[in-house]
């Protein structure tokens, strides 16, 4: 009885007094006694944490106190199109979870949407719409703005706002934003920023520094500016694994430095900009040096543009694919001034016409750049209109024929490479992988293929004879039951393990992507990699391919994919999630890779028909739909018959019918006795074609089984894919993150895991964003 007297009077006491963890809470919503967030404010004690539930609220709104602005369902703060709509001035904000929209247009003002003049604020997970200024950081060290998305007001370029801006502001981390349409994401006088992660497009320059030094800018995706990152007057920038694509506006560089001292450029894929990489009279400083290292600076008009000037850079070890002009003095003269080898390692030019006697990996001639057209070009720059045309081609070859024509060098560069440099690790997590990604994943064909690949943007005709001029590749390999012999590199398959792992372990920089892996893969297995996104399965492809770096143990059919890489891949069939849209019809495509891998053409033509396509023979490869993509994807992988197939995400952007036919075609090859390997997270998918599964849980083999011994649809949810507007998707993704939803996006779609009781909400948040779903389909999958 004692017992009983005393639960009640505890539960009664707490009843009557709340919880401390609530006492430093305020609710504000449309329906609550407190219904204004600027009220809601002067009335909170210094700490507090004021919830603001989803609805509009008037702005202006502003911070005079360490407090935490907490967004539940997406609630606006609207400024009604006059000033500054959400203004912190007190140190240790934070704000997450809002739509703040609707700032003035007022320049002198400065107009804002969230205006932070306080230090260590923390701008967290917010949709910043429709406003002069996105996010503001003025004399407010220390700050962390993460996770928004930042859409400027609809205006011409030059009547535009910076995205996001840091003023006298050191120590910012600037990570994982998206920012469209605005001027610049500009750093001024802001030293140690860290920017990491973000998306900026559409945008005049991408990442702007002016007076800034000690930053690390690190995988980010800089498109469809004018220019990608600028770097002026300052030092020690560090720029990385970045993806510079498709810059082309008034001054249309991917990256241009400018009066900087001690920049290190490394890692970074620049790609189809005007001008790849501009430097301008960097460094300004005696004894200092600038190194541009490792880079991928491909399909440019210009790849590198660099001032009379410039003194001090160290150009090595990048690649140099296929621009129209690979490197050029601006304004005339030479570059011999720069270092473009040290330690008898120079760049890789696609250009290079020389040849490695010694098989060293380095040209056994210098690479000199000396095309007459751009040296006339110089002395007169009406000429630049006929740079690119026929008559420039003869002008340059008859250069080249005739020594008495030739112009003097404009560099040497003494030790060409012979192979391209390793790909950078890219930031594909920061954004879908692009034409562009699929594209480099050509490069996993044999390495003899690369100069054709390089011929086919220039002549897709001309490739193709001379890839029927070429040598062929060993013969395909056939089963056998010797072990291979060490002294050959030439793979051969055994009744042992095809694929054996151990310790496989891979670090993007910090971040561990795969964690000790382990596995085996014997002859005629199929093996799934199962897991959600993200959790290192692409990772472990790459490896088996060779195409990244790792620590631990890989052979496959015996022989290392790092130390014997062509010999590995021209025994391996490989089909991305997405083919390259490429301008070639699918026979001359089909024609070129089978040359390349030995394969009569009658036979590579009667592989077309298995996967029903003779009928697309004369058709573009981009004018395929998806499913047919993936098909032809498949019959590619197959010519010449490897012994072992990956596959990633094979049907991840299929429709149901598309996906239907693929999957009928793998489970063909299975039951022929072909070897796969293939990442899904896709239960069905393992269901119906993996022998065995690998299930991964952050970068480490959790369980491994047979797939009959998975239990039948186990941890059931279904599958959500919406089809929406393309400028909707990354709002979207916000919105139904925050309401506690899987989502992952999938090319111009957006699959949301949805447990049986809550399939109608994203309908409902969506509709209440203004979001249009413009289709849908319902899937079974599992609790990922």
């Amino acid at each position: 009885m004692h017992r009983l007297i005393l639960a009640a009077t505890l539960t009664m006491l707490l009843l009557v007094t709340p919880p401390q963890v609530r006492a430093n809470e305020l609710l504000v919503c449309p329906e609550c006694p407190l219904r204004d967030v600027q009220q809601a404010i002067a009335t909170a004690p210094v700490g507090a944490t004021i919830r603001v539930r989803g609805g509009v609220y008037a702005g202006p709104v502003v911070v005079d106190r360490p407090l935490t602005l907490y967004g539940e369902n997406w609630p606006a703060i609207d400024g009604g199109g006059q000033g500054t709509v959400l203004h912190v001035a007190a140190p240790d904000v934070r704000v997450e979870g809002f739509i703040v929209r609707g700032s003035g247009t007022n320049h002198d003002r400065e107009d804002t949407g969230i205006l932070v003049t306080a230090p260590r604020a923390q701008i967290v997970g917010n949709q910043v719409l429709d406003s002069l200024f996105g996010i503001q950081l003025l004399n407010a060290p220390d700050g962390l703005v993460k996770g928004n998305l930042v859409a400027g007001k609809p205006l011409p370029e030059p009547q535009r706002g910076d995205g996001i801006k840091l003023w006298y502001s050191p120590r910012a981390q600037i990570l994982n934003n998206h920012v469209r349409d605005s001027r610049d994401v500009i750093v001024w006088y802001s030293d140690q920023t860290l920017l990491q992660g973000n998306v900026v497009e559409r945008g005049r320059y991408g990442l702007h520094f002016m007076y800034s030094s000690d930053s690390l800018v690190e995988q980010n995706v800089l498109r469809d500016n004018s220019v990608g990152i600028y770097l002026m007057y300052g030092a020690r920038q560090i720029v990385r694994n970045n993806v510079f694509f498709h810059n082309r506006g008034p001054s249309g560089y991917g990256l241009a430095i400018k009066e900087t001292d001690g920049v290190v450029t490394e890692a970074n894929l620049i790609l189809r900009n005007r001008v790849g990489l501009y430097i301008d009279n960097s460094p300004i400083s005696q004894g200092v040096i600038n190194h541009i290292t490792g880079n991928w600076i491909a399909y440019n008009d210009v790849g590198l543009l660099i001032s009379p000037a410039t003194r001090s850079n160290r150009i090595l070890e990048n690649t140099l694919l296929e621009n129209l002009e690979q490197a050029a003095p601006q304004g005339g003269g030479t570059l011999d001034h720069l270092t473009w080898a040290d330690s008898g390692r120079g760049n890789f030019w696609s250009d290079y016409a020389g040849y490695d006697a010694d098989r060293n990996g380095i040209g056994d001639l210098p690479y000199q750049n000396r095309a007459l057209s751009s040296v006339l070009t110089d002395r007169s720059p009406l000429l630049a209109f006929f740079r690119f045309s026929l008559v420039a081609s003869a002008l340059d070859l008859a250069a080249r024929a005739v020594p008495l024509f030739q112009p003097a060098p404009r560099f040497t560069d003494p030790a060409p490479l012979i192979q391209p440099t390793p790909l950078p690790e890219l930031p594909w997590s920061v954004s879908p992988p692009s034409r562009t990604d699929a594209f480099l994943s050509l490069a996993l064909l044999p390495a003899a293929a690369l100069p054709f690949l390089f011929a086919l943007r220039r002549s897709p005709r001309l490739a193709l004879a001379e890839a029927a001029k070429a040598p062929r590749p060993p013969a395909p390999v056939v089963l056998a039951s010797v072990a291979p012999s060490a002294a050959t590199a030439v793979c051969t398959v055994t009744d042992a393990a095809v694929v054996q792992v151990y310790g496989l372990t891979k670090r993007f920089g910090s971040r561990l992507v795969l964690d000790h892996v382990s596995f085996s893969v014997r002859p005629g297995e199929a093996v799934a990699l199962w897991g959600p996104n993200g959790v290192g399965k692409t990772t472990i492809l790459r490896c088996l391919l060779g195409r990244t770096a790792y620590s631990g143990t890989v052979t496959v059919f015996g022989h290392s994919p790092l130390q014997d890489g062509p010999a590995v891949r021209a025994h391996v069939g490989y089909v991305p999630q997405q083919l390259p849209l490429l301008d070639l019809t699918v026979g001359e495509l089909l024609t070129t890779v089978a040359r390349l891998r030995g394969e009569p053409l009658e036979r590579a033509w009667e592989r077309l028909g298995v996967f029903g396509l003779q009928h697309t023979w004369h058709q573009p490869v981009r004018t395929l739909s998806g499913g047919m993509q993936q098909r032809l994807a498949l019959a590619l992988a197959t010519i010449g018959d490897p012994p072992l197939l990956l596959l990633d995400e094979p049907t991840a952007n299929l429709d149901t019918t598309a996906r239907e036919e693929l999957m009928a075609a793998l489970q063909q090859l299975r039951e022929a006795g072909r070897t796969i390997i293939f990442a899904s997270h896709r239960p069905d998918d393992v269901w119906r074609l993996a022998t065995r599964v690998l299930r991964l849980e952050a970068g480490r083999v959790v369980a491994e089984s047979r797939a009959a011994a998975l239990p039948v649809r186990h941890d059931i949810h279904q599958s959500l894919i919406l089809e929406l507007d393309a400028d909707a998707l990354q709002p979207a993704t916000h919105l139904l993150t925050a309401h506690g939803f899987a989502v992952y996006r999938e090319d111009q779609r957006l699959r949301v895991l949805v447990p049986p009781q809550r399939k109608a909400e994203p309908f409902f948040l969506l509709a209440r964003l203004g979001i249009q779903v413009r289709d849908f389909q319902l899937e079974v999958t599992d609790g990922w």
